[in-house]
């Protein structure tokens, strides 16, 4: 009995480092998928497919510019704000914090699939990481929004 109990410890010992080693692996494997330039191509609001019309009395986000742990959010009207994001791959679905360097960070949902990307955010509840949908999806009256990226392609 005793060595089972030290062969599990030592087990146990020897699996943790790894998991904190894979965590980091595909914290830097989604980190590279999402550099570049991302163009709006749908967006969703409580489960409905939203028009440019039907979101345009929100800031109209129109795309993203990515570059290490910096997001550029481009609006309709030339406007942009820069933010700072953390990545938590180790979860499903899979969790940044954004928001500005030295303020309050919002929790999103997010997925990125070659040149794609969908984010999730609840704008009313952001900073509270349990009001998250369960799935990459929304519902109706959940307030969620979901964005859908596509990769801008080089010139």
């Amino acid at each position: 009995m005793i060595r089972f109990t030290i062969a599990l410890f030592a087990v146990a010992f020897l699996v943790t480092p790894l998991r904190a080693e894979d965590k980091a692996k595909a914290a830097e494997r989604d980190m590279k998928a999402l550099q570049g330039n991302w163009t709006v191509t749908a967006a969703h609001r409580d489960g409905k497919k939203l028009t440019d019309a039907e979101r345009a009395g929100d800031l109209l986000l129109t795309g993203l510019v990515i570059e290490n742990d910096k997001v550029q959010l481009k609006f309709k009207a030339d406007n942009a704000i820069d933010w700072y994001f953390e990545l938590n791959p180790s979860v499903t679905p899979k969790i940044a914090k954004i928001g500005e360097q030295n303020d309050k960070k919002s929790y999103v949902l997010y997925a990125v699939e070659g040149d794609k990307l969908t984010i999730i955010y609840m704008p009313k509840e952001g900073e509270d990481r349990n009001k998250l949908p369960a799935k990459l999806e929304t519902k109706p009256d959940d307030g969620a929004y979901m964005l859908v990226f596509e990769r801008a392609k080089k010139k």
